[in-house]
């Protein structure tokens, strides 16, 4: 296995992970930044569009009393939403509380107690309903993705006041506290700063370049983006101009695979497995001549994968069988 080590280098003053999204917006509005999963297909949402997304939250959450420095809950699978709102929250200056959407009632209403979050976006009404009657305090409002964005009303504020907000985040402000899983008793909220991010970012680009440094990347994201790492990747990922899709989940993976063809995916073993589980039953199905031919792509693929890590890379031959069965 390949193993590089980089220093990480310092964020620089004044950078915040917000910029991006205003700066991009500025720059090439009509790029298309995301990829939202539809039954027709593969909806483009345009760096401009992301921009007034993420502003209209910002203007509601601010309504909703979300001040510079508050903590707001975030609780949801992996979609186009839960960016949004992340940057929305970002951007009013407070700091996010991902929770993973698997956690028990119990323990939601335990992480929002013990972070002192204002409120908390949850992914469906029935959720609400849920972590409400574990305890969560009246004072702490709740609202849900089950329409979209989260249905909050914030002509009452000034776009500008937001623009403001974003502008006066420093690199040392508290960006997000992430939750540890709580194995070993309730879980240990770990703060991390816009610092914290933006240096980890200048030190996993020297080791991804093909996704920091490449615009136009097609970044396929499934991993629950309450976990650090999918989120840091989605951080880097808007800061580098690459194309975010966002994966239903493990039973439709091959098919966004398929159809969204991403130079990226962000996987952990066991959603390998199952990848390579499906396409291989997919090929028994077609017979002794289907299994056969699943083997021989699988062998060739390793073989490609092993040669890219010499110095003389793949040959020819292997290059061309590579070609024939990526096709197939």
């Amino acid at each position: 296995m390949r193993e590089t080590s980089a220093p990480a280098p310092p964020a620089q003053p004044g950078e915040r992970l917000t910029g991006p999204v205003w700066e991009h917006a500025a720059a090439t509005p009509g790029r298309v930044r995301f990829a939202r999963p539809t039954a027709a297909g593969w909806e483009p949402v345009t760096c401009a569009r992301f921009r007034d997304d993420v502003l209209t939250v910002a203007r509601g959450l601010a309504a909703a009393g979300v001040t510079p420095g508050a903590r707001v809950g975030l609780l949801s699978h992996t979609r186009y939403e839960w960016t949004v709102v992340d940057y929305a929250i970002l951007a009013c200056g407070a700091v996010t509380v991902p929770i993973y959407p698997t956690d028990a009632p119990e323990q939601v209403a335990w992480i929002l107690a013990d972070a002192d979050a204002t409120g908390c976006v949850v992914e469906t009404a029935q959720r609400a309903r849920q972590v409400r009657a574990a305890g969560v305090a009246e004072r702490r409002w709740l609202r849900t993705l089950e329409r979209g964005l989260p249905r909050l009303d914030g002509t009452a504020v000034d776009p500008a006041e937001i623009t403001r907000r974003v502008r006066a985040t420093r690199t040392d402000d508290l960006a997000s506290i992430v939750y540890t899983s709580g194995t070993s008793g309730t879980p240990k909220g770990c703060e991390i700063t816009h610092g914290n991010v933006l240096a980890a970012l200048a030190g996993a680009a020297a080791v991804l370049a093909p996704l920091f440094e490449r615009p136009g990347t097609g970044l396929l994201l499934s991993l629950p983006l309450a976990h650090v790492l999918p989120r840091l990747v989605q951080f880097g990922g808007i800061r580098a101009d690459a194309t975010l899709a966002y994966g239903r989940d493990l039973r439709a993976l091959p098919r966004d695979l398929l159809s969204f063809r991403p130079d990226v995916l962000l996987a952990v073993p066991r959603m390998l497995e199952k990848l390579r589980e499906a396409a291989r039953g997919e090929a028994a199905s077609h017979g002794r001549a289907g299994a056969a031919v699943f083997a021989r792509a699988e062998a060739v693929a390793a073989d490609y994968s092993r040669a890219l890590e010499t110095a003389a890379g793949p040959g020819p031959g292997l290059r061309v069988q590579r070609w024939l069965f990526d096709r197939l």
